[in-house]
């Protein structure tokens, strides 16, 4: 199985064939690659930074630390549901692993569930936080005084993918349960 190319897996982490699945794996995928262009473009601006230090008579760029800082908020937030759907989050599998099937589903059931909830209140912060920052007009008390809403702006759809992510794992756990 290649996530990247879309291709079914058994393994209850990973999308299943069903057209929500695929659409909302997609998405995933795509925050995905967005959060490893933001890793890119992190990179390269912390070797324009450097570069720039090293150059005598020349200082750093200011603005650099806070572009970084943005782009780190969109690498965590976009990477979200492609991890899970990877299967790559920190899970503690001390105990998943020696559960039976049902047993294990009412414990992945119960996580997500909890998992579910502090998405929800997470989601509902980001999607407050972004539209009085687009409201209002603040901005970053930095050099360049970006406007708030603009790195706030990936927070969003990453915690609403993620919450679809979830919703698609309980589903698919409480189908395991039921047919165990």
């Amino acid at each position: 199985m290649n996530p990247e190319l879309g291709e079914e897996n058994p393994d209850p982490l990973m999308p299943s064939d069903d057209r929500l699945d695929a659409a909302v794996g997609k998405l995933a995928q795509i925050g995905g690659m967005l959060a490893a262009l933001a890793i890119i473009s992190m990179t390269a601006l912390v070797l324009t930074n450097i570069t720039f230090r090293i150059l005598p008579g020349v200082r750093g760029l200011n603005f650099i630390e806070d572009f970084t800082g943005y782009l780190f908020v969109a690498v965590a937030f976009l990477g979200l549901a492609d991890t899970f759907t990877s299967g790559n989050h920190v899970r503690v599998t001390l105990i998943l692993g020696r559960l039976k099937d049902s047993s294990r589903a009412i414990v992945e059931i119960f996580v997500t569930i909890v998992a579910l909830m502090i998405m929800g209140w997470l989601t509902y912060v980001a999607i407050e936080m972004f539209l009085k920052s687009w409201e209002s007009g603040v901005r970053a008390q930095t050099v360049v005084q970006t406007p708030l809403w603009i790195p706030r702006a990936a927070m969003v759809p990453g915690c609403l993918v993620f919450m679809l992510v979830l919703l698609l794992h309980l589903r698919r756990n409480i189908r395991r349960l039921f047919a165990s």
